[in-house]
C-alpha cells in the first residue's frame, strides 16, 4: 500500500512534469533554427519560463513531503518515539509546503494565465466564461469582474488579423464623420509603409504613422492626434473587454506615444461605417503609455468598462501624444474580446 501511494501519488507526478519540463527546455533551445515571428519566439520563450518556475515550484514543495512520507514508512526510525515524533512534524510541515503548491494551482486565478510581450506582463483571466463572467485584470490591480449574461460557452480570445483591411482616417473624433487618410507625406495621409495595418502584424519594428492635420516635416504637438482606424472583423461580433498596446521600438519614439484615444463599436457595414452615427462610444481614456514602459514594450492593459455589447467593428482615434512629432505611433495593439 506505501508502495502504490509512494510511486503513484508522489514520484511519478514529479517525474512526469520534470521530463515534460525537459522537453520544454529543449523545444526553447531549438527555436532560432525555426522561421516563426518575432512575437511567436517571445510567447514561446515566456511560457516555457512559466513551466520550469512551476516544475521548480512543484520541486520544492513536493519533494520534502515524499523523503518525510519514506522516513514514515520506514519500521526502524519509527521505533524510537522521540524520533517518530520528529519525523511525524516533519511530515506535518511538509504536507503544508504541499498544499501551498495546490492552493495556487487549482485557484482559477492562478490556473489560467496568459503570459505575453517582451515585459514579461501577465494577463490573467477565465478562460471559459463561467455563467457568464469573465475577469481581466493585470498583475498591478485587483482583479475586475464582468458581466456578459447567461452564456458559457464564449471564449476568451485576442485579435489576430487574418485578411481584415484596416482603414486609415483623419480629421476625425468620436461621433463624427470619417475621412480616410492615404499613403503621403502631406496632410491627411500616413507615412508611406506605416498604416495601420502595422498595428496588427505582429512585427515589433514598424508601427503606424498619421500625420493628421500635419505633413512629415511638422512636429507640433497636435500632429497625429484626431486620427486612427476602424477595422471589421472576421466572424461573429465580438465584444471586446480590454487592450493593451506596445510602445514604438525606435529610442527617439517616446514622443510619439498616444496618451488618451477613443473606441467605438459598430454593427453597421460597409459605407455606413464612414458615418460618424453609426458608431458608439465604449472607451475615452488612457492608451496605457501614461508611464514610459519604455521602447517595444506593452503599456498598461486598460479593461474597458461594463463591456456588454459585441461589435463587428471598432474604430480607434488617439486625442493626444505625449510630445512634439510628426505622428502618434506605437508597434502593436492587442484587443482582448469575447
Amino acid at each position: 500500500m506505501y508502495g502504490i501511494t509512494l510511486i503513484i501519488g508522489k514520484l511519478l507526478p514529479i517525474s512526469i512534469t520534470f521530463v515534460f519540463g525537459l522537453l520544454a527546455y529543449h523545444n526553447v533551445q531549438q527555436l532560432s533554427y525555426r522561421t516563426a515571428p518575432l512575437v511567436r519566439r517571445e510567447l514561446d520563450k515566456q511560457l516555457t519560463v512559466m513551466i520550469l518556475v512551476l516544475i521548480v515550484f512543484a520541486f520544492f514543495t513536493n519533494i520534502p513531503n515524499t523523503i518525510a512520507y519514506i522516513l514514515l514508512a520506514m519500521p526502524g526510525l519509527t521505533q524510537d518515539p522521540v524520533v517518530s515524533a520528529q519525523i511525524q512534524f516533519a511530515n506535518l510541515v511538509t504536507t503544508y509546503l504541499v498544499y501551498i503548491y495546490f492552493a495556487c494551482y487549482n485557484n482559477i486565478i492562478c490556473f489560467t494565465v496568459n503570459y505575453i510581450g517582451t515585459t514579461h506582463q501577465c494577463i490573467l483571466y477565465f478562460a471559459q466564461l463561467n455563467q457568464g463572467q469573465l475577469r481581466v485584470a493585470p498583475t498591478t490591480v485587483n482583479a475586475s469582474v464582468y458581466s456578459f449574461g447567461n452564456s458559457n460557452n464564449k471564449s476568451v480570445t485576442y485579435f489576430k488579423r487574418t485578411n481584415e483591411t484596416v482603414y486609415d482616417i483623419w480629421n476625425t473624433t468620436a461621433g463624427t464623420d470619417s475621412v480616410y487618410a492615404v499613403s503621403g507625406t502631406s496632410i491627411g495621409t500616413y507615412y508611406p509603409g506605416q498604416s495601420a495595418q502595422t498595428a496588427f502584424d505582429g512585427d515589433l519594428t514598424d508601427g503606424p504613422c498619421n500625420h493628421g492635420s500635419c505633413d512629415y516635416t511638422n512636429g507640433a504637438l497636435a500632429c497625429g492626434t484626431k486620427a486612427g482606424f476602424y477595422i471589421t472583423i472576421n466572424g461573429a461580433p465580438k465584444v471586446l473587454a480590454a487592450f493593451d498596446v506596445i510602445s514604438h521600438t525606435g529610442s527617439w519614439s517616446r514622443v510619439r506615444d498616444p496618451m488618451m484615444i477613443t473606441i467605438e463599436g459598430s454593427n453597421l457595414n460597409g459605407s455606413a461605417l464612414t458615418l460618424g452615427s453609426s458608431w458608439t462610444l465604449i472607451y475615452n481614456g488612457s492608451a496605457g503609455l501614461i508611464t514610459d514602459p519604455g521602447r517595444a514594450a506593452w503599456g498598461t492593459l486598460q479593461l474597458i468598462s461594463n463591456p456588454s455589447i459585441a461589435f463587428a467593428s471598432y474604430r480607434l482615434l488617439v486625442t493626444s501624444k505625449q510630445g512634439y512629432d510628426s505622428c502618434a505611433s506605437c508597434s502593436e495593439i492587442m484587443f482582448i474580446m469575447v
